[in-house]
């Protein structure tokens, strides 16, 4: 066993959530914003009712700050899944923000 010190870089987190998602009806649009920085890789958490982690997609990055597509796509990723969770990470995978869940329902 070795004692020495540790040190950690400091991450330069946005001041405003990296990424916004939105459902409505039978739509998912996704929302990046242009402020975020170096947080540029969005996943998507599809959860069960009770929370449990059912399948996590990566959103395709795009240039474009808006993304959108069905509420359908999502469930045929995982059928049990009743709500997603937008997970942005910076580009060293070092450093995230989980966004609140959001009902697909």
């Amino acid at each position: 066993e070795s004692v020495r010190a540790a040190s950690l870089p400091p991450i330069a987190f946005p001041d405003r959530v990296p990424a916004t998602l939105a459902v409505s009806g039978e739509e998912w649009t996704l929302a990046r914003n242009p402020d975020a920085k170096d947080f540029s890789r969005v996943f998507f958490f599809l959860e069960d009712a009770s929370g449990a982690l059912l399948y996590s997609w990566r959103v395709p990055e795009s240039r474009d700050l808006k993304t959108a597509g069905t509420v359908t796509q999502l469930k045929s990723l995982a059928r049990n899944a009743v709500r997603v969770r937008c997970y942005a990470e910076n580009g060293t995978g070092t450093a995230g923000v989980l966004l609140s869940p959001v009902q697909m329902e």
